[in-house]
């Protein structure tokens, strides 16, 4: 069942059963099999990736079907920027119209070996050669780079493109020429990373969790956790926030790695934590998203959903509402359904379908 769960960023005080806004379903239909990666969405359609090779893209509005693509199955999360989705099936990236799901330009012989990133009119590929950046609206390339083996999705960051790499290394190169301006080793191989406020965190395969500074790549401070992260990290004014397979969120201060708060999760989560105003969400593999204070760690609720997620969330922050998670789940006996989920107080003030939106990136 994917539901999409609508949750105002203002209004996140726990109601009397313990979940910070009452939820209903709106619409329910019917999807066609189990996903293959996260859902994608912008502001009028959600889409997905199914096990059975389809790409489908459905009305937020009503959950209506609005065109779906045969033949193009995937282990890739979907990429979306603009109005292109990006799937990468076999050894090709196609760019499919988000508008019909018609290819509007196929790029052969690329085989990512991380997820691609999709931002800003950048396609950026890494490859077992090295690293590809695309221009989105056609797919010419514009520059191509050896590196090592990546696994991790790229970040993009002003003019800057940040990677790490399985070796241990984080590299920071220019995003219009695919040049090196840093390199760091570090003691483990870096997880997706985050930056904020001229910083670049990410946690490592040692356990560690690492700060550098963005401009050169210096090392400003670490912090042993002692358990793999899953995965991004995210933040806000005071702290960087991380999940691990410990079951426990911590709170570090952003400026010099001081553990400000942790807290113990009653389940193992689903990806990295997100902030959205003073509350920072951990999706559950449980039917639940948890919901913290961000000062104090203190436990604000949750958002329920009715069954398991099958993979991690999709989180949209849109100004004017608030918080929607698009998230995948589904019985044993492989009915799968896509279901809208809202507040049960007044309705939105715009239609779902007209609101504006920024898409924060899947964790993986």
């Amino acid at each position: 069942m994917l539901i999409a769960l609508a949750v105002a960023a203002h209004a996140l005080e726990p109601n009397a059963d313990g979940h910070v806004l009452p939820m209903a379903p709106r619409w329910s239909v019917d999807v066609a099999g189990a996903p293959a990666a996260e859902p994608v969405s912008d502001a009028r359609q959600v889409y997905l990736a199914l096990k059975a090779g389809q790409v489908v893209a459905c009305a937020l509005s009503d959950g209506a079907e609005k065109w779906r693509r045969d033949n193009l199955a995937t282990a890739q999360p979907l990429g979306l920027d603009g109005s292109h989705l990006f799937v990468v099936a076999g050894a090709a990236i196609h760019a499919l119209r988000t508008a019909d799901g018609r290819d509007d330009w196929i790029k052969p012989d690329l085989t990512p070996t991380a997820p691609l990133l999709a931002e800003g009119g950048w396609v950026i590929a890494a490859t077992a050669s090295g690293l590809v950046a695309l221009r989105g609206s056609d797919g010419a390339i514009v520059w191509q780079r050896k590196a090592g083996t990546i696994r991790e999705r790229p970040t993009i960051d002003g003019d800057r493109l940040y990677c790490s790499l399985e070796d241990g290394r984080m590299t920071a190169l220019q995003l219009e020429s695919g040049e090196p301006i840093w390199e760091q080793q570090l003691g483990g191989a870096p997880g997706t990373v985050y930056v904020s406020h001229g910083r670049v965190y990410a946690g490592g395969s040692d356990k560690y969790f690492y700060c550098l500074r963005a401009d050169t790549g210096e090392l400003l401070w670490e912090s042993r956790v002692g358990a793999t992260f899953q995965g991004r990290p995210s933040g806000d004014e005071d702290h960087v926030y991380v999940a691990a397979l410990d079951n426990i969120v911590r709170a570090f201060d952003r400026a010099n790695g001081a553990l400000r708060w942790k807290v113990a999760l009653p389940e193992r989560p689903a990806s990295g934590p997100i902030v959205a105003g003073t509350t920072v969400f951990v999706p559950a593999v449980a039917a639940e998203v948890w919901a913290f204070n961000a000062r104090t760690g203190a436990r604000q609720g949750g958002v329920p959903v009715p069954e398991r997620l099958a993979v991690p969330p999709e989180l949209v922050e849109r100004a004017d509402v608030g918080l929607f998670a698009f998230a995948i789940t589904g019985g044993l006996t492989n009915e799968w359904k896509l279901t809208l989920l809202a507040t049960t107080g007044d309705p939105p003030v715009v239609p779902l379908s007209a609101l504006p939106g920024t898409v924060l990136p899947p964790e993986r």
